[in-house]
């Protein structure tokens, strides 16, 4: 998670240097320098976003395979993105599908694990509880008759 956060910073940094030259360009008139500076920190941007939606790609995915997830159709551009080397990523609408049904699955497999807390754990300590109650209760009498 530190390289998004790193990722982040950096656009941040391009951005804020970015408008920095710009406004000095436009200080100086410079109008086409100003867009120039735009364009690249644009482009450099979007290389940066590129790389964050890899990486956090490359996350879901991973986690969606080791709950044995079902991945969104490749034929659905709405959820996939091809970008200059052909490969493909998700884009944010198929992260959210994913995430959505990472969620279910978790929830799912959580409700199985307390299902089995609720019906054999909790009805077989209640039944060792009133045992040992009621063998407390056998030796208490039984003590005070004698």
């Amino acid at each position: 998670m530190w390289d998004v956060w790193r990722l982040y910073r950096k656009r941040r940094k391009i951005v804020a240097q970015a408008d920095k030259k710009r406004a000095a360009a436009l200080k100086l008139s410079d109008m086409v320098r100003a867009n120039e500076i735009a364009v690249e920190s644009f482009l450099e941007c979007q290389r940066i976003d590129e790389r964050i939606d890899r990486f956090l790609d490359s996350e879901i995915r991973q986690e969606a395979q080791e709950l044995d997830i079902e991945l969104p159709p490749l034929d659905d551009l709405g959820m996939w993105h091809r970008d200059t080397d052909q490969s493909l990523f998700l884009k944010f609408r198929g992260r959210a599908y994913l995430r959505e049904r990472i969620d279910k699955e978790k929830t799912r497999r959580f409700e199985v694990k307390t299902l089995w807390i609720t019906r054999f754990w909790l009805p077989l300590l209640a039944a060792l509880v009133g045992l040992i109650g009621a063998a407390t209760g056998f030796v208490a009498v039984w003590r005070h008759g004698k």
